[in-house]
């Protein structure tokens, strides 16, 4: 039978064909997006089509289109991922991580850098440390002396050092180095003492005199003892006197000896601001001033003691007077720390065989030497010059040259004031030495 009216010989009518142009097909078929090419589709994400587009699979089948089942995620989620991140403690937040101190963490913890280039974990490289090894520090710190152990130091004494030295303090506040502030000083100006100062002169005539000047510590005034009812003075505590010191003149400054005194003992008196008097007691054979060691204004007069053997001023320095020391039966006359004073006068003692002053440098009076009889040597090592005289002689046992730039003054302008003789030296002086 002859049919020439079908359209679409390929495919029967009842039949035809789908958008695909597919016989009886069902249609564009549903493509999955595959896009991490591992053959499983994304249900969330497809199209339809009559073939196969790039990227798609036929199936929905990927849990996690984002990531390849055969790379899957680490800990952190992250496909492919290394895991968790090694992250450094940055402390002082100079954007470098401390090596030694780190954590595991899928992201960035507060405080933490990825880096591990922190030489100074604790100090911001922009800041460094100062030669204490302290962060931004100001160097090393100023400490002061604290001699007296107070907790204030010295602002005169000083040093700087990173850590607090021994002895020293943080502060500069002491007033007073030399005195713990909880002691303080007394009215003689000692240290946690007990010192009684006696204002005005004191006249010292009788025992119940003397009982009163040995409460005194310091006398503001003048101290006369005098009068034959005293046969002993001392030892007495008096340190300082702030005028005169006289045995045996009155308090008019007239003679008045001590006939019956043998010892005058003062073992603390350190200071006078006016002469120290010992004239004209003749029975005294001792005077003890172990520790006197300036009297300011005036001098030291010992003189017209006969029987005089025993005088201790070895702790003298400075005397704003002469230095007399005359009519004695002292051998020695020792000053050895005697280091200025207006004068030195030594005449008429008998036994006298060496005077001692090696460290004289300044004498701005006389240098009266006379009559000494057995007066064989003297050390003036280090006296340079007299302004006023030297009056030297009759004393025919002396051995010893004076030093030599005292020698040069001799026939100087101003010679004519000086009177040197009876230096029994029985070869010439050089350098002050006889030869």
């Amino acid at each position: 039978m002859s049919n020439k009216g079908d359209a679409d010989p390929g495919c029967a009518s009842s039949v035809g064909r789908d958008d695909c142009n597919v016989c009886g097909g069902p249609g564009k078929a549903r493509w999955y997006d595959d896009t991490d090419g591992d053959s499983l589709g994304d249900p969330a994400s497809s199209q339809l089509a009559c073939t196969q587009p790039t990227g798609f699979v036929d199936n929905k089948n990927d849990t996690d289109p984002g990531c390849p089942k055969s790379v899957g995620r680490d800990v952190c989620n992250v496909c492919g991922g290394p895991g968790k991140s090694t992250w450094y403690d940055d402390s002082d937040d100079d954007g470098l991580g401390d090596p030694a101190s780190s954590t595991q963490a899928c992201t960035q913890p507060s405080g933490y850098v990825s880096n591990s280039e922190d030489k100074d974990p604790t100090c911001d490289d922009d800041i460094g440390r100062d030669v204490c090894g302290v962060c931004g520090g100001p160097g090393k710190p100023t400490w002061y002396e604290d001699t007296d152990g107070d907790g204030l130091g010295d602002p005169a004494v000083s040093t700087t050092a990173c850590a607090q030295p021994g002895g020293y303090a943080a502060n500069s506040s002491d007033d007073d180095p030399t005195c713990h502030v909880n002691l303080g000083r007394d009215e003689c100006g000692e240290c946690g003492g007990n010192c009684v100062r006696c204002q005005g002169d004191m006249d010292v005539q009788t025992e119940a005199d003397l009982a009163e000047l040995a409460v005194c510590d310091e006398v503001i005034g003048t101290v006369s003892v005098h009068g034959p009812a005293l046969t002993s003075i001392g030892p007495l505590p008096l340190r300082n006197v702030i005028g005169q010191l006289r045995f045996g003149y009155d308090a008019n400054l007239d003679r008045d000896p001590l006939p019956n005194v043998t010892r005058i003992d003062l073992p603390n008196i350190t200071y006078t601001s006016s002469t120290v008097l010992v004239v004209g007691n003749p029975v005294l054979t001792s005077v003890n001033l172990p520790l006197l060691t300036q009297t300011s204004f005036a001098g030291v007069d010992i003189k017209d003691n006969p029987q005089l053997s025993f005088l201790d001023i070895s702790e003298l320095k400075y005397c704003g007077g002469n230095l007399e020391v005359s009519d004695s039966l002292l051998t020695t006359i020792s000053a050895p720390n005697l280091v200025d004073t207006g004068g030195v006068i030594v005449e008429d003692n008998v036994n006298l065989t060496h005077i001692e002053m090696p460290d004289l440098v300044s004498n701005t009076g006389h240098l009266w030497i006379e009559s000494n009889d057995n007066l064989a040597s003297w050390s003036f090592g280090s006296l340079e010059s007299v302004d006023v005289m030297m009056r030297i002689q009759k004393n025919p046992s002396l051995s010893e040259c004076l030093p030599l730039a005292l020698l040069e003054q001799i026939g100087s302008p101003g010679g004519s004031f000086n009177q040197i003789g009876n230096l029994s030296c029985s070869g010439t002086c050089t350098a002050g030495v006889c030869e």
